[in-house]
């Protein structure tokens, strides 16, 4: 497991007036249940739209030999949001704020096969686990 991250300055966004930063997530990350191992790097995406409201989109690389469909999103998603609600108060708050439409979401990539589309997401660095 890659043991570096790649930062500009902090890295942190700016969700509801709050800030959520990377270091935070990869903490979190890597104490997920049954991910030792297996998380490579992660990226985060912000979606805005015309309101402008913004969405947080984690997307995981999965470590060379590790299947991604074998992973459930959603339940890795509700475990990272309890842990980083524990080591983070602006999480806290950002996720009592957030409307249902712009809850975070969390997927899972194959190794080397995470592709962006530089026209919709404002945040596109790739932290390594």
């Amino acid at each position: 497991m890659n043991t570096h991250m790649i930062f500009k300055k902090s890295g942190a966004q700016v969700f509801y007036g709050y800030k959520i930063k990377p270091a935070d997530i990869r903490q979190c990350l890597l104490k997920l249940t049954d991910l030792s191992g297996a998380l490579y790097s992660f990226s985060l995406r912000v979606i805005k739209n015309e309101r402008p409201r913004k969405k947080l989109i984690i997307d995981i690389e999965m470590a060379k030999g590790f299947d991604p469909g074998k992973y459930e999103p959603d339940m890795y998603l509700h475990e990272l949001i309890a842990r980083l609600k524990k080591i983070s108060r602006n999480f806290r708050e950002y996720i009592r704020h957030v409307p249902a439409e712009f809850f975070p979401e969390l997927y899972f990539h194959p190794y080397s096969n995470v592709q962006f589309s530089y026209q919709v997401y404002s945040s596109k660095t790739k932290y390594f686990l």
